[in-house]
Parts: C-alpha cells; sequence; structure tokens
C-alpha cells in the first residue's frame, strides 16, 4: 500500500456550494482498486473458518449476481432520504466503475434503525409513511409504505410548494416509483430504496441495487459470523483494542465513540459480538425484539443461546466454513432469528468479501479506521484500500444571498467590550482587592464598579453593536433552512444535480 493511500485525512465537507471532497486524490482511485484486487488474489494462504478468502469472495460476489472477473465498484448506505453528500458516493462509483470498465454496486442497509424518513424542505418536513411503528420500529424493514392517501397529500403538498420556486425539482420519479410500490408488498426500505434508484435512472447514473437483507442470511457472510463466533474472545478483545487506540490517537473520551466497547464479562466466560440477533415471525417478518449477539463459554466452545427457545448453537472453529455456515442457517431458521451486522461488521463484509473499492462518507471512512485494525489483526491481510467522498449542494435559493457569519461580529462585540471595560475594571478591582475584607469602603467600592459596568454597557458603540448582532441573528435564523446540506438531494433541479455528475466524471478522466 503507498504512503498516500495508507494515510488517513482530516476529512471535512466542502462549505461552498457544488464543491466535492475526494480522497485519495481522484487520479489514485483507480491504482487503489488494482491494488486492492492484488491483494485479494495474493491472499490464497488467507482462510476464514478454514476456508479460502478468494472461494468466499467468488461465492460472496456470485449470490448478488456480479461478474467476478469485473472490478466491482461500491457504497452503501442506510434506506433512507439522504442528502447531497451521501449520493455523492453512488455518482463517484459511477463514473469509476464506467472508467474501468466495472460494475457500480449500492448496498442498501435495510436492517438499520430507522432514521432520516422525511421529506424536507425550507421550513416544512413531512413523514414519508404514516406507519404508527415509525417511531419505535428497531428495522427499517419493520415499516409499511405510505398509504395511497398520504402519499397523496405529500406529493400534493410538495408540489404546491414547489410551483413557486424558480427552478424545477427532480423529484417526480421518486413519487411516481413510490406510487407504484402501493400496489405491492415491498417493505418501506425497498420502497424508497427503488425510489432514489429512479432518480438516478433519470440521471444516467446506472448502478446495481442490492437490499442487504437477504445478504444476512447468505452462505458467505453466515461463514464469517461463524468464524467470528468460534473466536469469540480473541475478536471482541482485538476489537476493544482497536478501539481504544483510536480513541487515545484522536483524543476521544467517551466510550460510545465512534462505537461502543464490546461487553466482556469478568470472569471472561461471556463476550459480546459486534452483530445483532432479531426475532422473526412466521406471520410477519422482522417485527420481534432486536438483541446485541452474546456467546457464553461451554467447555471448550463459545455457544449462543436462543433467549426464546432456550436452544443452543455450538462454535466449532475446526468446522469446515460451508458445512458450519449451513448449521447455523438451519439453527436460525428452526429459532425464526437472523443476524445482522453493527456498522464495523458491515463494512467489513462489503470491503473484504465483496468490493474491490468501497466508497465512504466521511463519518463512515473515520470509523473504517478501526475496522482496518480488526482486519489487519483478525484476518492476517493488510486492510484494502477504501475511498472517502462528499459534496455540498444548498437549496437553490440560497445562492442568491450573501451567508451571515456571525463570528466576526462576536468578535466584534468582545473588542469592544474588552477594550472599552478591561482597564477601567482592572483598576477597580485591585483597588478593591486592597481594602479591607467585609469592610463597607469594600463594599461600596464593589457597588461602584458594577454601576459604572452597567453605564458602559449602555454605550453608543455597545448599544450599536447589540442591534447589529441581534438584526443579524435574526437573518441567519431566516437562512438556516436554505444552509442546511441535509435536505433530500431529488429536491434540486436536474441540472444543477447533472453540474454535480459532471464534475466527479471529469475528476476521474
Amino acid at each position: 500500500m503507498t504512503d498516500a493511500a495508507a494515510r488517513y485525512a482530516d476529512w471535512k465537507a466542502p462549505s461552498q456550494d457544488s464543491q466535492i471532497l475526494i480522497w485519495p486524490e481522484s487520479h489514485e482511485l483507480s491504482s487503489a482498486t488494482g491494488r486492492n484486487q492484488k491483494l485479494f488474489a495474493q491472499a490464497a494462504d488467507v482462510r476464514v473458518q478454514n476456508i479460502p478468502l478468494g472461494e468466499l469472495r467468488k461465492a460472496a460476489r456470485e449470490f448478488v449476481h456480479h461478474n467476478h472477473a469485473q472490478p466491482l465498484i461500491s457504497s452503501g448506505h442506510q434506506t433512507e432520504l439522504y442528502h447531497p453528500g451521501v449520493w455523492s458516493k453512488d455518482v463517484l462509483a459511477c463514473a469509476l466503475a464506467a472508467k474501468l470498465d466495472g460494475a457500480a454496486y449500492h448496498f442498501a442497509v435495510d436492517t438499520d434503525a430507522p432514521k432520516h424518513l422525511h421529506l424536507r424542505w425550507p421550513g416544512v418536513s413531512e413523514v414519508i409513511t404514516d406507519d404508527d411503528a415509525i417511531g419505535s420500529a428497531n428495522s427499517c424493514l419493520n415499516l409499511a409504505n405510505p398509504s395511497p392517501k398520504h402519499l397523496h397529500h405529500l406529493r400534493e403538498r410538495f408540489e404546491q410548494a414547489s410551483s413557486s420556486w424558480n427552478f424545477q425539482p427532480t423529484l417526480s420519479p421518486f413519487f411516481d416509483a413510490m406510487q407504484s410500490a402501493l400496489l405491492g408488498h415491498d417493505s418501506l426500505a425497498w420502497s424508497v430504496a427503488h425510489a432514489i434508484q429512479q432518480v438516478d435512472t433519470e440521471l444516467q447514473l446506472n448502478y446495481a441495487l442490492i437490499a442487504m437483507s437477504p445478504i444476512w442470511n447468505s452462505l458467505p457472510f453466515l461463514v464469517l459470523v461463524h468464524h467470528w463466533l468460534a473466536n469469540a474472545h480473541s475478536f471482541a478483545l482485538q476489537y476493544n483494542k482497536s478501539l481504544a487506540a483510536y480513541r487515545l490517537g484522536h483524543s476521544i473520551r467517551t466510550h460510545a465513540r465512534p462505537m461502543p466497547d464490546l461487553a466482556v464479562s469478568s470472569d471472561r466466560q461471556s463476550f459480546e459480538a459486534p452483530f445483532w440477533v432479531d426475532e422473526l415471525s412466521n406471520q410477519s417478518p422482522y417485527t420481534g425484539q432486536r438483541h446485541r449477539l452474546l456467546v457464553e463459554r461451554k467447555g471448550q466452545q463459545w455457544v449462543f443461546v436462543a433467549t426464546a427457545t432456550r436452544d443452543e448453537f455450538a462454535f466449532d472453529p475446526f468446522a469446515n466454513g460451508w458445512e458450519a455456515a449451513e448449521k447455523l442457517l438451519k439453527f436460525l431458521r428452526k429459532n425464526l432469528l437472523m443476524i445482522s451486522p453493527r456498522a464495523l461488521t458491515l463494512t467489513m463484509y462489503l470491503r473484504v468479501f465483496l468490493s474491490d473499492l468501497f466508497i465512504h462518507g466521511i463519518g463512515g471512512g473515520r470509523y473504517d479506521q478501526v475496522t482496518d485494525q480488526v482486519i489487519q489483526k483478525q484476518l492476517n491481510i493488510p486492510a484494502p484500500e477504501f475511498a472517502v467522498t462528499t459534496a455540498t449542494m444548498y437549496f437553490p435559493a440560497a445562492l442568491e444571498q450573501h451567508r451571515v457569519n456571525l463570528h466576526p461580529l462576536v468578535q466584534e462585540g468582545r473588542r469592544i467590550r474588552h477594550g472599552m471595560l478591561s482597564k477601567e475594571k482592572r483598576t477597580m478591582a485591585q483597588t478593591i482587592h486592597a481594602l479591607p475584607r467585609k469592610s463597607r469602603q469594600r463594599q461600596e467600592m464593589f457597588l461602584q464598579m458594577h454601576e459604572y459596568l452597567s453605564h458602559q454597557s449602555r454605550s453608543p458603540d455597545v448599544l450599536g453593536w447589540e442591534n447589529r448582532l441581534k438584526q443579524a441573528e435574526q437573518l441567519s435564523h431566516l437562512q438556516r433552512p436554505l444552509f442546511d446540506r441535509e435536505l433530500f438531494f431529488a429536491i434540486q433541479s436536474k441540472e444543477r444535480l447533472n453540474q454535480l455528475i459532471e464534475k466527479y466524471r471529469s475528476a476521474i478522466g
């Protein structure tokens, strides 16, 4: 791995409209993809649950219908109404895949807790579904599509608002796809992901859309699960050690960032693993509880106990991976359970088992510095390189305004106050300090000082500054919705989105 690719950056989202961030440098992405392909080709001796890594990668890629000979450039995100910075990952994936004659993939994480499922535009936030479970569901798969009445209300309100805008939003294909979804039985998660893909298709962005939930029942993924749980003690300790090193290097004091430690019992006979256990139902899948996965020591093996049935599954580190995965899948189906990954194991699977280059946003890139350490220590291979990108696009009306910056005004106020008051206050404070404690003179001088400070705070200079600050704060409050970079990307015009796409294509070359 080159020094440039190995070195992490202090990534920050661009503050200017229509600006992009790509890391490493765009000209490095093709060679980074090639280095990853070479890394995996040379990892013939690496075993995951006694199966060669190359064999697992081929099976995992075939499961998502990928031609193993082609470079697979991927990104992934929770199924939500995401902003242009998240959307830009797919733009970069498509541009790089086109250059390398590869395939772009978007992995839709439909098993995470629901969030960002509101359609927002300046001054308005409308939830995408009227399913009452949206406030309590532990997975997007638990949520139903909107009722026809709710979807009609949402579309009507948006079209009424946008009719006064001086541009045409790109949201129509999204609403059309959501309308079609009402005829089927898809979950809200898949409907939203598919509707976003329809917007991207209109923009000539072509990628394979893969829902993650079926992958969690695939044998390649369950091989990784079995391998991790058969070595739960060493994996958990290394996981926590990698987190501790990251926190120390970034001066982070809280144990919740970038993710919590895995729980380890005091006697080290019980370990937490970075997976969820979801309870299913024959009548309505994914409607049960979600638990953190724990294993406990029984004899020489680590054992998982199903909460409802108390049925046990023992993990054998010497078992053949395919056979072990088959047995684990059979156990999970019998007990109506599904194991899904948490953040680190999710991106580990995407980066090591599926992708030739995985594209992160800024947040994902930060926590995957921990993933790099876990991959290197537990799989005994150098961590494959990843890319980071984001972009900033404000609501178009913001481009007509000069954005208020309160910082210079606040600094000006400090200079006025300190310049006007500090010398006199310091002199009075020294006089007070020299007077006897609890004396009448000291008390009178104290009151005199505060009367002087109160009088000076009403001076024309101070009052003028306070008035300018108040006006600026009011304008800043009005501008805030326009300069919100978290708004759904599809409320932008097709022209603006195409300009950003062209910027990425030019950067890739």
